[in-house]
């Protein structure tokens, strides 16, 4: 069991209106009587071709042969050869989405080969536990550099770590950790004399400015302070062995992970912004060698690295030789370039300046890059510029204009603020935009910041959207992934952006409503938008005859459910050329009539039940790793069959227990969400299945006995839903229940406020009530664990009692621990005491018998000294004591209401 549960861990490791215009029979297409298709489909389908819906659609050699109504389609289906998709109801058909600007590929190699910095890590747990492990994980691995990706400036600040504070860690090797934007870097010395900026014995090289349109930060003592900024970041970066980095298998490797991804999400079409970050060719090979492979179920664009302080003739020579590497699905047409930095952090190039004098920072002169832009364009490449700042935009508006072709599309990436007079500029040239549309919101609590650094009329207005359509803009949508990861990566995450101003975990004010988009709107950008910026649109984009078939099954109708719904809408299904290549395993209802979805129906020999829902086991770290289990892995049963050993038969003796399997959020993934994505993860795919579970469980397998809830972690999270929610809706079921043991997930005083008809424990017999505690070591106060929210409330497990008298081990019945020695879980007597810590909410311990889980596991999230893996094992028979005690009392007080 013991090496289950490390490699579980170590796996762990590593939230409008439809025209009425329908077709009629032959309205859009027409088709020989000869002409039987292999796909038809019916439903509600958006077309992406000027806003028209249609009814149905056929397909036959990968492309439409027609669309229009149900009786014209249904006209070309030949029984036994042509598949048929009735999605009538279902949701909402629309055409597959683009991605017109991310960075999935090193996003995903960072995770194999670095480290990933949390939103809210602060720079004390950078330095002494995530910097600790990226340094052993890259000498394990016989890399050549630290790499990590994703700290945070707004967490960093004040606390910035020093190159002297990364040497402590690690001086033998370089070490290169970019921020959550990509625009930053922190580096230790070795990284600066690779680079050239400093020498050994301390000798500074380069300073300041001294590096084109970057910033190298400098101390107090004159030398740098391994704080990158822009282009110095780029520069020190490309001293990085890349190849020993991003190797050609590993580029394959990646490459696969990124395709799942994009077709989970919804993503046909994407342009990656950084295919030659590596200074390498990998990524544009892999790409070769899959299409040619027949494996390539996307059409990838990419787009060659040149920066400021490049030689710039040079580097255009190897993107035009990197267009030896285009193919059906892959188009290597595009440069990249960066005009600027970003607004929020300073760096963008603003007119007038920040409130501060400064205009931030500015890569290249107008002349320069209207040279650029017109050898770029005439030697078939095609421009691709990040631009957020006002002057960034108009400054390259200009070079387009002055350099460039009209008809190679040259395109502005991301565009904060943009002066009124250049939108009639942009169309007139067919300048292309790809926006940054998932960050048209802010947080109510950055708003002052913004104001206060920003001029007049920029603070509180950014990223427009509504004027590049009333302008008639080309304008696609884009993720940027993993930069800025607080916003959604998702087409309908940013969709419900669009057309609401927010992003809904933040509940804040909507921002910039005048520029908010139409539900029509948002889906074009996402689709043909997206189709026109990378020249596919004759032939992808939209549902239209002639076209290739690339559409999705989506299970909301997003141009008609809620509005602040249509962030939960997925794909069921994703087809590329006429072919399923991606089927959501979460869609289709697990059928609990099927006992093999279960993990136990046990034999009734008493008169309680318990439902027991088990905690997390399913902890893939891999990239494009699924976000929740399917119902059938492995990886997800035979851990939690483990854990009921150690959990559920604290049960068995009382009550007969069920437990249902369910499709629960993997772990890796929860670590990186914050508190409201995880509540909505666990609101989507594991609560459908425990409710369809208990739906069965009630109707077939109760028998009217009184029951227990039980859980531990997602599991409680689970029994916290069915008591809100289930139990609300069925109060005949809750008025049997004796108790839900809530145990390592918590239940706090608004969530109680919220459900009246819900109420906590009190003491050792009450009945009808919640019973739940986190338990910690006394190093964790203070500090993030993940199961601990505000105004958590927990009850001592050896006294049981609601206050804060101490409960000392010799109360304690006994442990039921695994021990490593023998291998055997065994009972362990007085293991824990016992003391609430009212104000955090917990139950604190100071116990010998087991580890806290970060020191047996490393795990991070729960915090260094939380006993999440002795929430059960420390009170093992105490629990058992007390479910006895409490189904006593339960029947006692039913014996009294007969009499």
């Amino acid at each position: 069991m013991r090496q289950w549960m490390r490699m579980r861990i170590m796996k762990l490791l590593a939230g409008i209106v439809v025209l009425g215009f329908m077709l009629g029979t032959g309205g859009l297409a027409s088709c020989s009587e000869k002409t039987k298709a292999d796909l038809v489909v019916y439903g509600k389908i958006f077309t992406s071709d000027n806003n028209k819906v249609a009814e149905a659609f056929a397909v036959k050699d990968g492309k439409y042969i027609y669309v229009g109504d149900k009786k014209g389609a249904a006209a070309l289906v030949e029984a036994g050869r042509t598949d048929v998709v009735d999605y009538t109801d279902k949701g909402l058909v629309m055409p597959g989405c683009g991605n017109g600007h991310a960075h999935y590929p090193i996003a995903y190699a960072m995770t194999e080969i670095g480290a990933q910095v949390g939103d809210s890590d602060d720079a004390n747990k950078f330095l002494t536990e995530i910097l600790p492990a990226a340094v052993k994980k890259a000498k394990a691995a016989n890399f050549k550099a630290v790499f990590g990706l994703g700290w945070n400036l707004d967490t960093f600040k004040g606390n910035m770590p020093t190159r002297q504070q990364i040497d402590a860690v690690c001086k033998d090797l370089p070490v290169f950790f970019i921020d959550e934007e990509g625009h930053k870097s922190l580096v230790n010395t070795l990284s600066l004399v690779h680079a050239g900026i400093m020498k050994e014995d301390g000798t500074v090289l380069k300073k300041e400015n001294d590096i084109r349109g970057g910033e190298i930060v400098m101390g107090a003592d004159g030398t740098p302070t391994g704080y990158l900024k822009e282009q110095a970041a780029t520069y020190v970066r490309a001293f990085l062995d890349g190849d020993n980095l991003f190797t050609a298998d590993r580029a394959r490797t990646t490459l696969r992970k990124v395709q799942d991804t994009l077709l989970s999400e919804g993503y046909t079409m994407y342009l990656d912004g950084y295919s030659s970050y590596f200074r390498n060719n990998n990524l544009y090979k892999a790409a070769s060698e899959m299409d040619k492979a027949g494996t390539m179920h996307f059409v990838l664009g990419t787009a060659y690295e040149i920066e400021s302080w490049m030689d710039v003739d040079a580097e255009l020579a190897k993107a035009v030789e990197a267009q030896k590497y285009a193919s059906k699905h892959v188009k290597t047409n595009w440069l990249k370039f960066y005009m600027d930095g970003t607004v929020e952090s300073g760096t963008g190039f603003i007119d007038p300046p920040y409130t501060d004098g400064h205009q931030g920072l500015v890569n290249w002169t107008e002349d320069e890059f209207t040279r650029i832009t017109r050898k770029a364009n005439e030697n078939g490449l095609t421009m691709h510029v990040h631009a957020l700042g006002n002057q960034a935009v108009h400054r390259t508006i200009n070079a387009f204009g002055n350099g460039g072709k009209d008809e190679m599309r040259n395109t502005l990436v991301h565009l904060r603020n943009v002066n009124p007079p250049d939108y009639e500029r942009m169309a007139r040239h067919n300048i292309q935009v790809t926006a940054g549309l998932l960050w048209h919101h802010t947080a109510d609590a950055s708003l002052p910041d913004l104001l206060r650094s920003l001029p007049a009329g920029m603070g509180d207005k950014g990223y427009p959207m509504k004027s590049y359509f009333d302008y008639g803009i080309n304008m696609s949508s884009h993720s940027d992934f993993p930069a800025l990861a607080a916003s959604p990566d998702d087409p309908f995450g940013i969709m419900e952006i669009t057309v609401t101003g927010a992003y809904y975990p933040e509940k804040s004010k909507p921002w910039w409503p005048e520029e908010l988009l139409t539900r029509e709107q948002a889906l074009t950008a996402l689709t043909i938008n997206c189709a026109k910026q990378m020249f596919l649109e004759k032939e992808r984009g939209s549902i239209t005859k002639g076209k290739y078939a690339d559409f999705l099954l989506v299970d909301k109708d997003v141009l008609t459910c809620p509005v602040t719904e249509i962030h939960k809408a997925r794909p069921e299904a994703t087809y590329f050329e006429g072919k399923k290549v991606f089927a959501n395993p979460a869609a289709a209802p697990v059928d609990y009539a099927d006992k093999n979805n279960w993990m136990k129906q046990p034999k009734i020999t008493k008169d309680v039940d318990t439902i027991y829902i088990y905690p997390t086991e399913y902890a893939d770290d891999s990239a494009g790793a699924p976000v929740f289990a399917d119902i059938n892995e492995k990886a997800m049963r035979e851990p939690a069959q483990e854990t009921y050993l150690l959990q559920g038969t604290a049960y068995e003796d009382a009550t007969n227990v069920f437990v249902p399997y369910y499709r629960q959020v993997n772990m890796a993934a929860a670590s990186e969400m914050t508190p409201e994505a995880l509540r909505a993860a666990f609101d989507s795919v594991p609560k459908q299945d425990v409710f369809a579970a208990l739906d069965y469980y009630f109707a077939n397998l109760n028998g009217g006995r009184p029951f227990i809830l039980a859980g531990h972690s997602q599991g409680s999270a689970m029994q916290s839903l069915v008591l809100a929610e289930y139990m609300k809706a069925h109060p005949e079921y809750q008025q049997r229940m004796i108790a839900a043991y809530v145990i390592g997930f918590s239940i706090t005083k608004e969530y109680l406020q919220a459900n009246p008809h819900l109420h906590f424990a009190e003491r050792a017999d009450d009945t009808g009530v919640i019973v739940s505690w986190n338990t910690e070591g006394p190093a964790n106060a203070g500090k993030k664990n993940l199961v601990v929210l505000p105004g958590a409330i927990s009850i001592n497990p050896l006294n049981w009692k609601r206050d804060e008298t101490y409960a000392p081990a010799a109360e304690n019945l006994g442990g039921y621990i695994y021990n490593e020695a023998t291998g055997k879980i065994e009972q362990v007597p007085k293991a824990a005491d016992a003391r609430l810590d009212l104000k955090r909410g917990v139950v604190i311990t100071k116990t010998n018998a087991m580890k806290p889980i970060y020191e047996m596991f490393g795990i991070t999230v729960f915090g260094p000294a939380s006993y999440h893996n002795g929430d059960y094992a420390l009170y093992y028979y105490n629990i058992k004591d007390n479910v006895a005690r409490r189904i006593a009392a339960y029947k006692s007080h039913a014996e009294q209401r007969r009499g």
